[in-house]
């Protein structure tokens, strides 16, 4: 006779073990995987606990992370250190040349190809971690540097015949930028007394389409926050405070209200500030103005509405092209950039779905109110500047970056970082602000739980004269510094320089940023403090 309860025990124990493997199945295509929705989180700060000690290896340990939490937005306060305003008011003096007129050099033939870019969208052909940059402020030869990438503040030189007969072969890792968010029917008129208009659609309309698969850097510093200059009283008089903006806010808060010119109308005067948001303010007071954050988030909407008119042009002309925003002056979160995305937030809900940012590029410079590290009275210690405040500044900001939906896992890049500052030697900026940089950026520290790199390209400010000081300087200048710039680029005259074009590297800090390969990044051991 058949044993029934024996065969019904037998069947008892394979439905259980059917059941077993089934919830382990469950388990391993649910609870050992990241969640779609988590924040990314710097690498270093995550830590796997096992619980209990000993657990089966079918089972994965949850991994817990200890989350940095979003870094506070900081305080734009007015600048008033004078040596400070000097510093950063000088780095751009010459730069920013004009367009040369329709009758300069035709531009003369580039290869571009049509292979999309990898996740850093460096510039072309490049491939890899294609990391590292320089601004030149000069008429210079960039590949004495031996740099991945380069750029000038400007976007003309794209098509100037000038400039590639000059220097053949550099323009294919040029990254052009439009600088601010004026029209020429905004009549801004530049340092020059002329026209500016860095944002003229037809034009880069026109470069976008020729010049296939660029990054694009959109804007320089339009958070920069209000100087605070003193004018000095007569000897029985009181102190007055002028207050206003510069780089990319000055023109920013002035075009405020004002209204557009028409077509083919030339501009005989300044900008007009609007009265009820002055762009100069004159104070007896040291007290920032009552009516500044209000400005700023106004001057953050504008600076939104130009970018989303800058994106669907280049996009529209070129598909592959990707477009990095704003060259903030902060390396931190602010009210600024708040209300900035909080507009990009507004204008995608309403008839731009496919509005994005494709990276973001900010500047990062110890002793300024760019990161305040050591500012304000503090002592300057160059030595310890890097491990003490700016890389746990740029680390936070790695945190804020992936905090929010419009940054998060896009590229970051590090368009300004040097040294303004004369009371440090060069010896000092290459030993405590270069080789940290270039030990960290191929670190573990700069990558992400997601696996990506956190940063993913540095420029270094700058090849050589810009009123900033020599000691951040990485070429030795052998041309003639002109002001105003000419009108007309030529082979032996472009931007504000005459003559043999800077291929030198200053010792030691341009041989030292020379020496960095361009297509990886640089050994974790790279020497340091």
């Amino acid at each position: 006779m058949k044993n029934h309860r024996a065969e019904l025990q037998k069947a008892s124990g394979a439905i259980a073990a059917l059941l077993a493997l089934a919830a382990l199945a469950l388990l391993s295509l649910f609870g050992g995987h990241p969640q779609p929705t988590a924040q990314a989180q710097l690498a270093p700060t995550q830590t796997l606990v096992p619980s209990p000690p000993f657990t089966s290896p079918l089972r994965p340990p949850t991994p817990t992370a200890t989350r940095r939490p979003r870094p506070t937005p900081v305080a734009m306060e007015p600048i008033t250190d004078a040596t400070q305003i000097a510093a950063l008011r000088a780095r751009y003096r010459g730069i920013l040349d004009i367009e040369p007129p329709a009758d300069a050099p035709p531009r003369s033939p580039l290869v571009a190809s049509a292979t999309a870019p990898v996740r850093g969208y460096l510039p072309l052909i490049l491939s890899g971690p294609a990391w590292k940059g320089v601004g030149d402020a000069a008429y210079s030869d960039v590949s004495a540097l031996n740099v991945s990438w380069w750029y000038d503040w400007q976007h003309w030189k794209i098509d100037s015949g000038a400039f590639a007969t000059a220097l053949p072969g550099r323009l294919d890792r040029y990254v052009p930028m439009i600088w601010c968010a004026n029209r020429p029917e905004d009549g801004m008129l530049g340092d020059t007394g002329v026209l500016a208009a860095p944002w003229n659609p037809p034009v880069i309309a026109t470069r976008a389409a020729m010049h296939p698969g660029r990054v694009w850097l959109v804007f320089n510093e339009p958070d920069f926050p209000m100087i605070m200059d003193t004018i000095n009283p007569t000897p029985s008089g009181t102190p007055t405070y002028v207050f206003h903006y510069e780089e990319c806010g000055r023109y920013l808060c002035n075009m405020l209200g004002r209204t557009p010119l028409p077509p083919g109308v030339m501009p005989t005067a300044g900008p007009t500030p609007t009265p009820a948001l002055p762009c100069v303010a004159y104070s007896g007071s040291t007290a920032t103005p009552t009516w500044v954050d209000g400005q700023r988030v106004a001057m953050a909407n504008l600076a939104a509405d130009r970018y989303v008119e800058i994106f669907e042009t280049i996009k529209q002309a070129d598909p592959m092209a990707k477009v990095f925003c704003c060259g903030n002056f902060f390396t931190a979160d602010t009210l600024w950039w708040q209300a900035f995305l909080d507009r990009l937030e507004y204008h995608r809900t309403r008839g731009h779905p496919n509005l994005a940012l494709d990276g973001v590029h900010i500047h990062t410079y110890p002793w300024t109110r760019s990161t305040e590290c050591q500012i304000d009275g503090a002592p300057i210690v160059p030595a310890t500047v890097w491990s003490s405040c700016l890389k746990g500044k740029i680390e936070d900001y790695l945190v804020l970056h992936q905090t929010e939906s419009w940054t998060r896992d896009k590229p970051l890049w590090i368009t300004e970082y040097g040294s303004l500052y004369d009371g440090v030697t060069a010896e000092q900026v290459t030993s405590f602000l270069m080789r940290p940089m270039a030990g960290w950026i191929g670190s573990d520290g700069n990558v992400l739980d997601t696996g990506q790199r956190g940063v993913d390209a540095v420029a270094w400010f700058v090849t050589g004269y810009s009123n900033a000081t020599v000691n951040t300087w990485l070429l030795q200048m052998t041309a003639t510094p002109t002001w105003p710039p000419p009108p007309t680029p030529s082979p032996t005259r472009i931007n504000m320089y005459t003559g043999t074009p800077a291929s030198t590297p200053r010792v030691p800090l341009g041989a030292q940023w020379a020496t960095y390969p361009p297509g990886r990044f640089p050994s974790t051991s790279t020497p340091g403090p």
